[in-house]
């Protein structure tokens, strides 16, 4: 198990995202990414064939997120350690994920063909796989809360992403939506 990306990352467009930069040559500047990504229906475009993978509950959550990012192999899956399987909130579907080589993070406001310093990267190998996100409830860890209710260093993310190698048997989300806002 390998942490490709791990940090804390802001959207102002109510979703962050894991998405492949080459699924996106035609964004280059804001009319571009708005003709591409502004509507619900753009983004589900993108995320069936596997461009963009939603990292969220909904469209409407502005902020600032932790997020780790994991990758596992053939060999080893990936897995949540025990304290994040101890607050797990709920799990996603596995979403498609097609990459010629990177693999980046970012609020979807900065999802283009050439990522900006305000987007986490990684190199993998280029292929297809199968990317799920699950939720967090790191504040209700004792003690992980500071006293204006921000994160300590030490708390676990909101979101765990984990991407592992197709398997050929999946059965894809295909939602702008990483998980239903009720099951949070």
């Amino acid at each position: 198990m390998q942490n490709l990306i791990k940090g804390t990352f802001a959207t102002d467009s109510g979703t962050l995202g894991v998405w492949n930069p080459s699924g996106f040559p035609m964004v280059t500047d804001c009319e571009t990414w708005d003709s591409e990504l502004c509507e619900d229906e753009d983004m589900l475009r993108h995320v069936r064939a596997g461009d963009f993978v939603p990292v969220g509950i909904d469209h409407g959550a502005d902020g600032a997120f932790g997020v780790v990012v994991r990758r596992g192999t053939d060999q080893n899956a990936v897995i949540l350690t025990a304290r994040e399987r101890a607050y797990l909130l709920t799990e996603s579907q596995p979403f498609l994920f097609v990459t010629s080589g990177l693999l980046c993070l970012s609020g979807l406001e900065h999802v283009c063909s050439s990522p900006g310093s305000e987007v986490g990267v990684a190199e993998i190998e280029a292929g297809r796989y199968a990317v799920k996100i699950f939720l967090i409830a790191w504040d209700q860890e004792p003690g992980m809360s500071k006293a204006d209710g921000s994160p300590k260093k030490k708390a676990l993310p909101d979101f765990v992403v984990h991407i592992s190698p197709e398997t050929g048997v999946e059965s894809y989300r295909q939602s702008v939506y990483a998980l239903d806002p009720a099951a949070a």
